[in-house]
């Protein structure tokens, strides 16, 4: 299962120390790829290809994706990487830019192996500490496990920073599923010797009908087996990205998109679930903004 940390800032039009006007067109699109190559490689990941839109830089990585726009990132990895990795780096690079980071969020479903990962990664506790200990100690933290921690959970650190955060873009909210104990013959379209190409499998999976119709498509089909695909489309924030382990002894998937209509989260679930079809899977509904969000959610 991925770990996800995501990043938000607010942009400064003017640097008051020296009256100068910052780099803020582009805000975080500004730093260079070069720098999340180096960065990324901290947590054992690598950089395999990239696609670009007007909202976000989207790089498919060796161990799932970054997402990269104005005042917001996005890094969710899977196996035994790292992604705290790079939070250091990003809250640094962000000043370089003209942005002041808001909101560091750390989220994760249940480890299937935690004995294997990292230091850092063997229990939430740890990551709590590494995060702690990487943070300004003026942030405001929340952290909780949802669920049962010793079965199924979801676990989350929020962090809130002191920066002015009524100046913060809405962000939509985040929708995830994370789904276990794939169908065998769903699970199949995911090796490569059975279908041959990402998009072959992204259509015949049935998957190719869930995503944004208007979109830019990066997606790569792995051998022997394995999938990741990052979809971004023209709307403001919007993205989606899906990651497969389709092996019987390990099978998992992962769906996330940007919610822009609430209403139809429950359809969106279910036409998930009805490509996958996971012998269990946990749903996470993220948002910051809109209380009137979970009266929905729960219909």
């Amino acid at each position: 299962p991925e770990k996800r940390v995501e990043i938000r800032s607010v942009l400064a039009e003017d640097d008051c120390a020296t009256g100068h006007r910052r780099r803020t067109d582009g805000g975080l699109r500004n730093v260079p790829a070069s720098f999340w190559s180096t960065s990324l490689a901290k947590a054992g990941i690598t950089i395999e290809s990239s696609v670009h839109s007007p909202e976000w830089d989207c790089y498919m990585l060796s161990e799932s994706s970054l997402f990269v726009g104005r005042d917001r990132i996005i890094c969710k990895t899977c196996g035994r990487s790292a992604p705290l990795a790079i939070v250091d780096d990003a809250l640094r690079c962000a000043h370089d830019v003209g942005a002041e980071p808001t909101l560091v969020l750390f989220s994760r479903s249940e480890l299937l192996r935690p004995d294997e990962q990292t230091s850092t990664h063997r229990s939430f506790a740890a990551e709590c500490r590494f995060l702690d200990a990487v943070l300004p100690s003026t942030a405001v933290v929340n952290a909780a496990v949802l669920g049962d921690a010793a079965a199924s959970h979801w676990a989350v650190y929020l962090a809130t920073l002191p920066a002015a955060a009524d100046t913060a873009g809405y962000v939509p909210p985040t929708l995830e599923v994370a789904m276990y104990d794939l169908d065998p013959a769903s699970a199949s379209v995911w090796w490569a010797k059975n279908v041959g190409t990402a998009e072959a499998a992204r259509r015949l999976s049935g998957l190719d009908a869930v995503i944004p119709a208007d979109r830019t498509i990066d997606e790569m089909l792995f051998a022997p087996c394995g999938s990741s695909m990052n979809c971004c489309h023209n709307l403001p924030g919007a993205h989606a990205t899906v990651h497969v382990t389709p092996q019987a002894v390990c099978s998992f998937a992962s769906y996330e998109c940007t919610v822009l209509d609430p209403t139809a989260i429950g359809a969106t679930i279910r036409s998930v679930i009805d490509v996958f079809k996971p012998g269990r899977f946990a749903v996470s509904l993220t948002d910051l903004a809109d209380p009137e969000l979970e009266q929905i959610a729960a219909l």
